[in-house]
């Protein structure tokens, strides 16, 4: 039937996006092993992915791929690890300290706009924290909010990795760098992109087994997507609009400015004459 078909082509996209992830985290880390800075941030000015962050997706697409293939206990497992280091992260970060996970695998040789080598990015840690998570409620037996705790996870995972990405075209850096601590690089926020598509189209498969007549949290879920994201869109776009405004309101001010102290200065030097 269209459903089942469907529900296939559901579970064959949920699987290509955990490969994706899983060949970003392994293409990141061959990078950091064979000094290739090209595979670890790009573009000399864009920021790099750290080592630990590029695990975290093989991790997460781990986990992706085990779910749709159902061999759940393996998903757990990396779910797990996945969750465990993002929460030390985020530790880091609340308690000012070091614990050495972040040189653990690799001392970091590169470190652009990077305020603690080799640490992933605050927001990077909290989307890997919702996606370990996301994976290991799936993984586990099923439970009544199961699948509401999914949608949510994963759609919050999708958009965050959305609204970083496009503020590398639009120049809006407040929207993958929290305050002055690391930026979230631009290959991270398309990752965090494919995992958030990718367990969100597994929570609806989850929901379509659990209840096949029943939509209805998945529809709100992505009509709410789209508003979140046209609206942050819109905003970044205002934002660009209003920064352009002002440059070329300060300068056209200092050429006035400029103009104004070269007529005074020619003025006086006339009278002195």
């Amino acid at each position: 039937t269209l459903q089942q078909i469907l529900g296939w082509l559901c579970t064959l996209l949920a699987l290509l996006l955990g490969l994706a992830a899983v060949l970003l985290g392994l293409v990141v880390i061959i990078g950091w092993h064979t000094h290739t800075p090209f595979l670890i941030q790009l573009r000399p000015n864009y920021v790099a992915m750290v080592y630990n962050t590029a695990l975290g997706f093989v991790w997460c697409g781990v986990g992706i791929i085990a779910i749709g293939v159902n061999f759940r206990p393996l998903a757990f497992s990396v779910g797990v690890l996945t969750f465990l280091a993002s929460l030390l992260t985020l530790s880091q970060y609340a308690f000012k300290t070091n614990l050495g996970i972040d040189s653990l695998f690799i001392e970091p040789y590169v470190n652009l706009a990077n305020a603690y080598p080799g640490r992933m990015a605050l927001s990077t840690a909290a989307f890997f924290l919702a996606a370990g998570v996301a994976v290991i409620v799936l993984s586990v037996k099923q439970f009544r909010h199961r699948t509401l705790i999914v949608a949510i996870l994963g759609l919050a995972c999708t958009v965050q990795g959305i609204v970083a990405f496009t503020g590398y075209f639009t120049g809006v850096a407040t929207v993958y760098a929290w305050g002055d601590l690391s930026r979230m690089a631009i290959h991270t926020a398309a990752g965090a992109t494919l995992v958030g598509v990718g367990l969100t189209l597994l929570g609806w498969q989850d929901q379509k087994r659990r209840r096949r007549d029943q939509y209805s949290l998945w529809t709100p879920a992505l009509v709410g997507l789209g508003v979140v994201v046209a609206t942050l869109s819109i905003w970044q776009a205002l934002i660009v609009q209003q920064r352009s405004h002002d440059e070329s309101l300060v300068q056209a001010e200092l050429a006035h400015l400029s103009t104004e102290i070269h007529h005074e200065m020619e003025l006086r030097l006339s009278l002195v004459h």
